[in-house]
């Protein structure tokens, strides 16, 4: 009798073991694909839809189907919350771009755009360049994502009850959303935003009540169903390569080739996915933005000193454009400008900075700004004190108070919990001539020729007027980086600032130090070149490029 106890308590904990390990799985299953769009694999590609309301599965027949079907689990969403999302574009999604902006034309008419104007509120922006960068196409001023509220909505469908009804999709797998006109536009979400799953995962999801939106239900796959649709015969895999990205400043192009239609009898290679190119020559102040060929970015955060300066949204909408274009180029990393905020520093009525450089800046202000809120990789602080005036800027630090910060780009000293920081002085230029320095914050000019140790060192060079104050005349200040645009300088010494969280040798890793060991063949160019690289010595971007690590 007690051996049968024991069995049946020994079969019973069994029982409960494998039921347990199969709620666990399915679990884990569903935290993976809520509010994804699921492909039979091992089937015909039959399409399904999990709602991450209720976790249930819905077939989606066709792409008016589906339209159809989302729309109906769609939540109201007023134009205020969607704009806080940001717009996603699927470069493989078919459509016709009448103006040739990068953004089809569907798109543009749930954005409200012009689609017969490349350039909807004539800031000398494309509406596609505004969009990937976060600024409003039709006005002035940069859009500030809520993380909290696109995390929250990952897989729903959003409606505009302020509109006519747009429907937009966010997409769990980048957190943006995508604009589902109609069933064509549908269609292309199940085809390329599809997630690939097995007969066995399928069976685990709950399916849930169909809403009269299709019919011909595929039959439940299952090992022992003789009923289960049955593969159609192939005789090879199907790849999808998307097209070749720019040519990186290695020499290579790359591209992303996704495998369709896995046929079981055969395996197909897959398609080659780098190959080389010819070095494209890039150029900082180019028109338009550098693309990381990687998907990295850098979360930088802008706080503007209203005390000091009163730049204008578009003011730093170039700034980051140009310090975004230096540091793709050197290190394969772009900007990601998440906020601009404004403060008055007086009115914060910080007590005196213990430890700041003298004339200093107290920035102990962060880490109440960021109390209840991530904070960014790197802040580019515009405020004129007499360090940063002085030399135009300095490289500070502070140690995040939040113990789950975590800074993806490891500092020289091995820090992964620092905010970087760059106050730079907005209003100090490049090449000034004729000025009298006794006041750094307000320099007041008093020749018209340079003076002391004025461009490069030479003394007497005619001063020539140029966006708002003089500036050395000479053919080789006009022609360098910093003289032909007027943004270049400041979007240079926010880079090098932050490049010298990377060094250890403070100035000497300065480009043209001894240490750097770039020798002067041609000073024309010698100049240039140490401009494009934002004063500082090309191994330091190399050590910010190996130093990225994920959290």
């Amino acid at each position: 009798m007690k051996r049968l106890v024991y069995l049946l308590l020994i079969i019973s904990v069994g029982i409960i073991s494998v039921a347990l390990t199969q709620n666990v799985f399915a679990a884990t299953l569903l935290d993976r694909v809520r509010g994804r769009i699921l492909l039979q694999v091992e089937s015909r590609g039959e399409a399904w839809y999990v709602n991450p309301v209720d976790n249930k599965r819905t077939y989606l027949r066709d792409g008016l189907a589906a339209h159809d079907l989302m729309r109906s689990v769609g939540l109201g969403a007023t134009n205020s919350d969607l704009s806080k999302i940001p717009v996603g574009l699927e470069e493989r999604f078919q459509d016709i771009d009448s103006d040739s902006d990068g953004l089809p034309d569907k798109l543009e008419e749930g954005l409200k755009t012009d689609p017969g104007d490349k350039d909807s509120d004539n800031d000398g922006y494309s509406d596609g360049d505004e969009v990937r960068n976060r600024y409003n196409p039709l006005g002035t001023g940069f859009i500030n994502i809520n993380q909290q509220l696109q995390n929250r909505l990952k897989g729903r469908v959003l409606l505009q009850v302020e509109s006519r009804g747009e429907a937009w999709y966010i997409n769990p797998a980048d957190g943006k959303r995508y604009y589902m006109k109609d069933g064509d536009a549908a269609y292309q979400i199940m085809r390329y935003f599809g997630l690939g799953i097995t007969n066995i995962d399928l069976n685990r999801i709950e399916q849930g009540e169909e809403r009269g939106v299709g019919s011909n239900i595929p039959t439940t796959v299952s090992e022992n169903n003789t009923n289960s649709p049955v593969a159609p015969s192939c005789t090879q895999d199907i790849w999808t390569c998307e097209d070749w990205s720019q040519c990186s400043i290695s020499g290579q192009q790359s591209r992303i080739c996704t495998l369709g239609n896995n046929c079981p009898s055969v395996d197909t290679p897959k398609p080659s996915t780098i190959r080389s190119c010819t070095t494209p020559n890039l150029s900082p102040d180019a028109p338009g933005y550098n693309k990381s060929l990687i998907g990295r970015s850098i979360n930088t955060d802008i706080i503007v000193d209203t005390d000091s300066f009163s730049a204008s949204d578009n003011d730093l909408k170039e700034l980051i454009r140009i310090a975004s274009n230096i540091l793709v180029i050197k290190t394969d990393t772009e900007i990601n400008l998440s906020q601009i905020r404004r403060i008055s520093y007086s009115a914060l009525n910080l007590s005196t900075c213990t430890g700041c450089l003298t004339g200093g800046t107290n920035i102990s202000f962060i880490h109440d700004i960021y109390k209840s809120e991530s904070a960014p990789e790197f802040i580019i602080f515009l405020r004129a004190d007499n360090t940063s005036s002085l030399y135009g800027g300095y490289a500070v630090a502070l140690e995040s108070q939040n113990s789950t910060y975590c800074n993806r780009f490891v500092s020289a000293q091995n820090y992964s919990n620092r905010i970087y920081i760059a106050i730079i002085d907005w209003n100090h230029v490049f090449g000034l001539c004729g000025y009298d320095y006794t006041d750094p914050i307000k320099p007041r000019h008093i020749s018209n020729i340079s003076i002391g140790g004025e461009c490069r060192n030479t003394p007497g060079t005619a001063c020539i007027q140029k966006n708002n104050y003089y500036q050395c005349g000479d053919s080789l200040t006009q022609s360098s980086f910093y003289g032909r645009n007027n943004y270049g300088f400041l979007a240079g010494s926010s880079v090098h600032e932050l490049m010298h969280q990377f060094g250890t040798n403070g100035v000497n890793d300065h480009y043209g130090e001894k240490s750097c060991n770039i020798p002067i063949v041609n000073f024309d160019t010698y100049l240039n070149d140490g401009q494009e690289n934002a004063g500082i010595c090309p191994a330091i971007f190399d050590i910010f490029k190996k130093n990225f690590k994920q959290c």
